[in-house]
């Protein structure tokens, strides 16, 4: 994702955030690809796989 051309790791940050609060990151896989309406940049979207650490 990108937020004025800057890129942001999304699915990255979102995974700390979840690894704080108790879970465990299994896989960040790649949901698709599309290209910025402004840059015309390959932009990558994922999909983040969490599970409870307890269960």
């Amino acid at each position: 994702m990108s937020f004025f051309r800057v890129h942001i790791p999304t699915a990255e940050l979102l995974g700390e955030i979840a690894e704080s609060l108790g879970y465990r990151i299994v896989d960040i896989e790649l949901w698709r690809t599309r290209i910025s309406t402004v840059t015309k940049l390959q932009l990558n979207e994922n999909v983040l796989i969490l599970k409870n650490r307890e269960g």
